[in-house]
């Protein structure tokens, strides 16, 4: 007996097992591109002592360290809608996946405050990937598109009926 209110589900139709199974693959894969995401945009301050340590730089340098990550991460969040608009969203993710982790391994080899500041500035860049409908302009969402957010770029042109 079905209880009041509750229809059994079916599949919507055209969805096979495989689709199922490759939706799971979908967010699965995308859940640990986050999670890595994540710590590609945090794990600076997690050895931020051992770098003052052993690159003997101050606490304000590795405070500046930070601050241009967190720029570039703004910057890429500003511009990652446009793109991800042009090039299509996995594309995006794509370059942003690729981009975190070229650029921190390159942060990773740096000996000085200057070599950290620009591979760790674009790293914060392509970390924001994941995040381009922010500033989408986009008629379906964002902040632009309902009014919350300031509107930076102009409104698609639309044709006329």
């Amino acid at each position: 007996m079905i209880a009041p209110g509750f229809e059994p589900r079916f599949e919507p139709e055209g969805q096979t097992s495989a689709h199922r199974r490759w939706k799971w693959r979908v967010l699965l894969a995308f859940c640990a591109f986050y999670a890595l995401s994540y710590l590609g945009r945090f794990n600076f301050s997690l050895i931020q002592t051992a770098v003052i340590a052993d690159m003997g730089i101050t606490r304000a340098d590795t405070g500046w360290i930070n601050s241009w990550m967190f720029w570039g991460f703004a910057l890429g969040g500003l511009l990652h809608g446009r793109i991800a608009e042009r090039i299509g969203y996995r594309v995006l993710l794509l370059y942003g996946a690729a981009g975190i982790g070229l650029f921190n391994f390159i942060a990773s080899h740096a000996t000085s405050v200057n070599g950290l500041l620009v591979p760790w500035a674009l790293a914060g860049f392509f970390g924001a990937a994941p995040w381009p409908r922010a500033w989408a302009s986009s008629p379906s969402g964002g902040p632009v598109a309902s009014g919350a957010g300031p509107s930076v770029w102009p409104a698609p042109r639309r044709a006329s009926p």
